[in-house]
């Protein structure tokens, strides 16, 4: 077998690292028990959970990147009425912390507002779905 390439590598590291997170300091050794045992869907889950993991940091660094961008080419006038249009739009979806004074909190925290978006829609759908 071939060694493993640059970029085999780079995503095993990064694998590695997002399974720490979720799994502790002994990743290795917990991921090697859940995959000999067959505990929490085995290979499988641990598959599973890593592509989940994998998914929510790309999302999570397209997001930093995106929303600035976006923020960057508007003027505030602009921003209070895409601010207004999203308020119409998502109102229902957002949680109850944010719709308390809703005008006011998402004007003042669109910024966030629109960084968070993507997950509140991914948690109502799971919710609702």
């Amino acid at each position: 077998m071939p060694p493993p390439s640059q970029d085999e590598r780079a995503h095993c590291a990064l694998c590695w690292a997002l399974l720490s997170k979720e799994l502790g300091r002994s990743a290795e050794h917990a991921a090697f028990e859940i995959a000999r045992t067959g505990a929490e869907g085995g290979i499988r889950g641990l598959l599973r959970t890593a592509a989940r993991l994998y998914s929510q940091d790309k999302a999570e660094q397209r997001i930093s990147r995106l929303v600035p961008e976006y923020w960057s080419r508007r003027s505030a006038s602009e921003r209070w009425a895409d601010a207004d249009e999203y308020i119409a739009k998502y109102r229902h979806a957002l949680p109850n912390e944010m719709t308390e004074d809703a005008l006011t909190r998402i004007h003042i925290n669109f910024f966030k507002v629109l960084q968070q978006h993507p997950f509140v829609i991914r948690r109502l759908r799971r919710t609702t779905g």
